[in-house]
């Protein structure tokens, strides 16, 4: 292994010392700064490492906006740089190409794997072949973006007319049960909305994509879930239909689906009744 440093911004300390314990055991050289700001002022020292590791998120400026001023830094002198996140959206892995990165390392990886990739990497180091390799991932980022909205925009015209009938009465009998449900595990939520769907939805909207679609709907429309864990939990749908929480709150939306036609009829003739007096 080369003797020039591997330098890693993350202002996690635990990841931090865990991933600078890791690499130095590999044999790295490790610098190690705790936000985006001091990984570029570091760069005025440290001219040519064999790879910089940085983490998404970070204080100060993001990891992004760090490769971005990184690279104005080194012109011709670049080396790999590589992502840390939790994000493997491609939204989120385009954003970090057209920074400049050259790959990113997801933290969910066994560390073997991450090692692995850190190796690659300062191994390789600066290359023609990693600009082509960049350009050719953000354009492949690109389509599949591309598709994923397209097919999103056909799902939705294609469940609008059938399922947004269905979609008005969930939201509104959820409404119902915020207060019920507020000091509830959102795993549970999760399981009661999902028990509603699967017992009130017509059998044409259960297709998986559909089902993920209409779900997200009902989420935003409804906050009865935080909207911005709406993606983990549907790209953790299999694992968590195997928890407790979820299967009690699956149960008692299934249970509960009956009362959706009876509750909209009980508060109009309760709306009515009150008119009158």
């Amino acid at each position: 292994m080369s003797v020039r440093p591997i330098v890693l911004a993350e202002d996690n300390a635990k990841l931090r010392r865990m991933y600078t314990d890791l690499l130095a055991s590999a044999g790295c050289q490790v610098i190690c700064v705790v936000d985006g700001e001091k990984v570029v002022d570091l760069m005025h020292k440290v001219a040519n490492p064999s790879a910089i590791i940085l983490d998404v998120l970070m204080p100060k400026i993001s990891g992004t906006q760090a490769c971005m001023r990184i690279r104005k830094i080194q012109g011709l002198r670049s080396c790999p740089i590589l992502f840390l996140t939790s994000l493997d959206t491609p939204q989120a892995m385009l954003e970090c190409l057209k920074a400049g990165g050259d790959d990113f390392i997801l933290k969910t990886l066994p560390i073997e794997a991450i090692i692995e990739r850190v190796h690659f990497w300062a191994r390789r180091g600066d290359s023609e072949e990693n600009v082509e390799r960049r350009q050719k991932a953000i354009h492949e980022l690109e389509a599949t973006i591309a598709r994923s909205e397209e097919e999103r925009r056909r799902l939705d015209e294609a469940t609008d007319v059938e399922a947004e009938p269905t979609l008005k009465k969930l939201v509104a009998f959820v409404a119902e049960r915020m207060e019920d449900f507020a000091e509830e595990d959102p795993i549970r939520r999760f399981g009661y909305l999902v028990g509603l769907f699967e017992a009130y939805a017509p059998r044409t909207i259960h297709d998986k994509q559909v089902f993920h679609f209409f779900l997200k709907k009902l989420i935003f429309k409804t906050g009865f879930i935080d909207p911005k864990s709406v993606d983990a939990l549907l790209g953790s749908y299999q694992r968590l239909v195997q928890q407790n929480q979820f299967h009690k709150g699956r149960i008692a939306g299934r249970d509960d689906a009956p009362l959706i036609e009876t509750s909209g009829k009980t508060n109009q003739h309760k709306a009515e009744a009150a008119s009158r007096h």
